[in-house]
């Protein structure tokens, strides 16, 4: 879940991160945990800017966590994935629909 609010002012460049070939993945796992609805991939404005501010939430709470994770194995999706619930199943003590989805 997001840590909190952020500085609505100052939103993350996407440019910053348009070159990182798992910058799309990454938003897509977020909006999936966090809103539990395939209708927030749509390339709509309003889900675009929906996974962009959800982003936007984590990276101000913990964008040193992920970084300090995520560097060691190159910015690669499995170690952003390794961030999430090692039980994907039960995230405080919810079913999660993500859970049954085998890649």
């Amino acid at each position: 879940m997001p840590l909190g609010e952020f500085d609505s002012g100052r939103g993350i460049d996407q440019s910053i991160f348009s070159s990182n070939s798992a910058w799309c993945g990454i938003l897509s796992i977020l909006s999936l945990v966090e809103r539990d609805d395939s209708n927030v991939l749509r390339g709509d404005p309003e889900e675009t800017e929906f996974r962009l501010k959800l982003f936007e939430e984590y990276a101000n709470g913990g964008l040193e966590i992920i970084s300090s994770e995520c560097e060691p194995q190159g910015y690669s999706l499995e170690s952003f994935a390794s961030l999430l619930p090692s039980d994907p199943s039960n995230v405080e003590g919810t079913k999660n629909p993500l859970a049954d989805i085998t890649i």
